[in-house]
């Protein structure tokens, strides 16, 4: 089975069939690890669910359908968003946990009744039409959002995808379909470093989720598969050696303690907002800092760090304004 995110070939989910049906508060109990805050947007779905639905289902079975479709404050943090990437990356362990809520969610949707034939749109921010061959049949692995609506589609609401990329590699208020290999915790002038060192990392998103989460990613993408959002916490980006090719792998010194278009390995200390020329002397008078990293990130953030390096530690990238260095008496 596959579709247009993802072209890997599942194996179908069976596991679910045999669960009980059960109360949706019960059916999510073991999603509590996935979703910490899940019970607490169960609560808000049942309250919103009249006691007798239309269509023959229970209450519980309308729920489920209700928290399906309810956005979190963070869209990816969303049950949608957590259970569409689950099926996409085809991981029977980790579509276990989901069985109990995908057994009462399908027995909701079967009971509905069906719809006339009639054409749906889904709108995709990307040319699909070499993905998509004439006669092919295509099996789609996730739930996905239609309308019945092509003007929905051809709106300046959805079309609106302008992406203020400046001449660097990330933006904000921006995001990349699926195809999640990992996340970190992690503050978001980490999350480009991050993917750098991480392998098969090409791309990624930062969101606010979990008090700061970096969705790692892998696939061959490029800026323009970057899609808007009304996030302005958001952030996407490529990795520097992915979108242009690292031009030089070499960190030029010229005699001195730093250089630009260079990075060093994580063990960061601390950050602060500050202008370049301020980095260096920052670490110096910072307990414990060895080397530096300076990024246009947030205007200018001073990522200090420590460890036992030297200048042979830094790695080249293809941001022209970064700069890394090391203390002088370090």
């Amino acid at each position: 089975m596959k579709d247009i995110d993802d072209p890997t070939i599942h194996s179908p989910i069976i596991g679910y069939a045999q669960e009980p049906i059960l109360p949706l508060a019960d059916a999510c109990v073991p999603l509590a690890f996935v979703i910490p805050d899940i019970l607490n947007y169960v609560a808000v779905a049942l309250e919103g669910t009249p006691d007798n639905p239309p269509d023959g289902l229970t209450r519980d079975e309308s729920a489920s359908i209700h928290l399906y479709t309810m956005e979190w404050s963070d869209a990816r943090a969303s049950l949608y968003s957590h259970l569409n990437r689950t099926l996409k990356r085809g991981d029977q362990q980790d579509l276990q946990p989901w069985f109990r809520y995908l057994k009462l969610f399908l027995t909701a949707l079967v009971k509905i009744p069906c719809s006339t034939v009639q054409v749906v749109w889904r709108g995709v921010r990307k040319n699909t039409s070499n993905e998509f061959p004439k006669g092919a049949q295509i099996t789609w692995w996730a739930f996905s959002s239609t309308t019945k609506s092509l003007a929905v589609l051809e709106s300046d609401l959805y079309l609106d995808q302008i992406i203020y990329w400046d001449g660097k590699n990330w933006a904000r208020s921006c995001d990349f379909n699926e195809n999640d290999l990992s996340q970190v915790i992690t503050p978001p002038e980490r999350c480009g470093p991050t993917c750098l060192q991480t392998k098969e990392c090409t791309h990624y998103t930062w969101t606010t989720f979990n008090s700061g989460t970096c969705w790692m990613k892998k696939g061959n993408v490029s800026k323009a598969d970057a899609f808007t959002t009304n996030d302005v916490n958001m952030i996407c980006g490529v990795r520097d050696n992915i979108q242009q090719g690292v031009t030089n792998s070499i960190v030029v010194w010229n005699g001195q303690n730093w250089a630009r278009s260079c990075d060093f390995n994580g063990n960061n200390l601390s950050q602060v907002r500050t202008p370049p020329e301020r980095c260096g002397p920052t670490c110096l008078h910072t307990k414990e800092c060895t080397h530096y990293t300076w990024t246009t990130f947030n205007s200018g953030t001073c990522l200090m760090k420590k460890g036992d390096v030297s200048k042979a530690d830094a790695f080249a990238t293809n941001d022209p304004d970064m700069i890394c260095g090391i203390r002088t008496s370090a």
